[in-house]
């Protein structure tokens, strides 16, 4: 019998020292929050994080950030993302510990999304996928407005632009040899031989450019940033021309009279090179913004004309830049976000905190199954030491918004716990110390200590029988 009794003792040994905490990953993870649970109802979008408000959230991230502790009481810490969803929308806050300034003084906070798996790694891509699962929202929380995208500066030389493909021209009279690349002084000349029409010889493209394709915000910038307009053109011919003009159309569209000193004007006429600016009224831009005009050639004998350039430049207000981020544009228009300072469950020390809800239906084929990517940045007096910005994202140097791969992702169907490392409740300096939680999954403990005391009444039992 004791042998028996020694062989469970065993046994139950083996169980324990075998047994460990569960992966609380695994378990975590299959506590899947369906997109229409609409668990986050906790959530009141006041700028206070709140005890208990978002348990609910798929995720609560704490990052690091080393903070130029020079402005005022900013400090080094621990800081929390929290990201949650319900059927309905996508919610966002930020729990600053680190800022400990109230003043609202130039202030802004700015969260960008990937949840398609876009990859880019320029501003012209980053475009390309704007509203098309990708997003970006700049908050100027000074003004409690979305970002300013201009400023009521221009910069000292204009920008120049180009005709976007070869489908934004047409050829009336004549035949054409090159394409659009070759409009830019750099390449080989596009080229124009003329076609006989009755008794003249002639030469006709028209173009109409879709200027809304030049700008992150065509609308702002037309209405509210472009200040002029000039074209750029080096052309020569194999003979001298009767006539060689640049046509610029009227905003309904309509052909001008070729008398109309306000919208025709005259081209080089011989066979040497000329450069030429031409201003352009930007009142001649359609209602949709295109811009409009024509090439046009004529002579009494066959001809070539020879476009070594033509380009369009333009003198824009400059963008306000948020820090680094030089194209400062909010693809979503419709949030709620507010923020407060002072302390939060996570911290009992007055600091910075955000909350912000963007409806689904303000991103562009969000999907609630797959990862979510996300940077979020700002300034306020908070920033990292040398620089006008905090961001957190794969890297600190810089707001990297355009590389998709400088995003944190997290996937949205569950939560995954983690070693993480809270800030104290103090307001000491010892914020740096790692205090790693890691949870546990209480009713696999009590099934495991009440295994252990049932195995131990049974082996008490036999012994008092024995």
């Amino acid at each position: 019998m004791n042998k028996k009794i020694y062989c469970i003792l065993a046994l139950i040994l083996i169980l324990a020292i075998s047994w460990q905490a569960p992966d609380t990953t695994a378990q975590e993870s299959s506590k899947v929050k369906k997109s229409n649970s609409g668990v986050m109802s906790n959530v009141i979008i006041d700028g206070v994080i709140s005890s208990g408000e978002w348990d609910d959230a798929d995720w609560k991230i704490p990052f690091y950030l080393n903070i130029d502790e020079t402005n005022g009481d900013d400090t080094d810490g621990y800081n929390f993302l929290y990201l949650g969803e319900d059927a309905n929308k996508l919610y966002i806050a930020l729990d600053l510990a680190s800022d400990r300034t109230p003043g609202i003084s130039g202030e802004w906070i700015g969260v960008w999304l990937n949840f398609g798996n876009n990859t880019f790694s320029s501003y012209a891509e980053w475009k390309e996928f704007l509203n098309n699962k990708t997003e970006s929202l700049i908050h100027n929380t000074e003004k409690d407005a979305i970002w300013e995208y201009f400023t009521n500066e221009i910069p000292g030389g204009a920008s120049s632009f180009n005709v976007n493909n070869d489908n934004e021209y047409n050829t009336i009279y004549g035949q054409i040899e090159g394409n659009r690349t070759n409009f830019w002084i750099a390449y080989p000349t596009f080229n124009i031989t003329s076609q006989a029409v009755g008794n003249d010889n002639l030469a006709q493209i028209d173009f109409s450019v879709d200027v809304n394709e030049w700008f992150y915000e065509p609308e702002l910038t037309i209405n509210h940033a472009l200040q002029d307009v000039y074209f750029k053109l080096n052309t020569s011919t194999n003979t001298t021309l009767d006539e060689h003009k640049l046509i610029y159309w009227n905003n309904d569209g309509s052909f001008p009279e070729m008398d109309d000193n306000y919208q025709v004007y005259d081209l080089n006429l011989g066979t040497g090179f000329v450069g030429e600016e031409i201003d352009y009224d930007v009142n001649n831009l359609t209602t949709d913004n295109k811009l409009q005009f024509s090439l046009f050639a004529n002579n009494s004998q066959p001809f070539e004309v020879y476009l070594n350039q033509l380009q369009m430049f333009l003198l824009l207000n400059k963008t306000n830049d948020a820090a680094t981020v030089t194209q400062p544009y909010s693809s979503i228009r419709n949030y709620d976000i507010d923020w407060s300072f002072q302390n939060s469950p996570n911290n009992a020390t007055d600091h910075r905190m955000y909350e912000i809800a963007i409806p689904k239906n303000s991103l562009e084929k969000y999907n609630a199954s797959g990862d979510l990517g996300i940077i979020v940045g700002g300034y306020g007096t908070m920033a990292f030491l040398g620089t006008s910005y905090w961001v957190f994202s794969k890297i600190n140097t810089g707001i990297k918004i355009e590389e998709n791969d400088k995003y944190n992702y997290y996937n949205m169907q569950g939560c995954v716990s983690q070693s993480i490392s809270l800030l104290d409740d103090d307001d000491d300096d010892d914020d740096d110390a790692k205090k790693d939680i890691y949870e546990v999954a209480g009713y696999e403990l009590i099934a495991l200590i009440a295994v252990l005391g049932i195995a131990t009444l049974i082996i008490t039992k036999k012994m008092m029988k024995t």
